[in-house]
């Protein structure tokens, strides 16, 4: 009689069971490893999200604060004091200083978010502060706000 019994081929020499362990020791491996791998990707998300949160923060603060400072300049000296202050602040560049024909001086100051713009994460948005002044005298003083390509509000 002929043998009907069927051969299973055995890799490695190694019973079914061990290979199925092995496998599974694998598998485990890999999904722990995706695992962490996902997590630090969520954390460094995280992380990025609350740094542009502050960033933002500190840029509307310091927006308001410059819009603020502007509206209380009433004269030569308020003027010359908050160029002083914000100056210090931000460095002496903060101000540019330009002269007009008929003799008018000015300064102009400018926030900006130009990270943000780049990385398509906000409109460009811009506070500009502008002084005028001629003889010694204050002129004007002139706020806008622009938000994309159109301004928004002027004082």
């Amino acid at each position: 009689m002929a043998d009907t019994r069927s051969v299973v081929p055995v890799s490695n020499n190694k019973p079914s069971w061990d290979r199925k362990v092995a496998g599974h020791k694998l598998n485990q491996k890999y999904r722990r490893q995706m695992g962490m791998s996902l997590a630090i990707l969520v954390v460094c998300g995280a992380v990025c999200s609350v740094g542009i949160l502050v960033y933002l923060a500190r840029l509307r603060s310091a927006a308001s604060a410059l819009i603020t400072s502007a509206c209380e300049i009433r004269t030569k000296a308020d003027a010359d004091r908050e160029i002083a202050a914000w100056s210090e602040r931000f460095g002496k560049d903060f101000w540019q200083e330009g002269d007009r024909t008929g003799g008018d001086h000015t300064y102009d100051a400018q926030i900006v978010s130009p990270v943000l713009v780049r990385l398509h994460i906000v409109q460009p948005t811009v506070v500009t502060v502008g002084i005028t002044m001629r003889d010694g005298q204050l002129r004007s003083v002139a706020v806008i706000e622009s938000t994309g390509w159109y301004p928004v509000a002027s004082v």
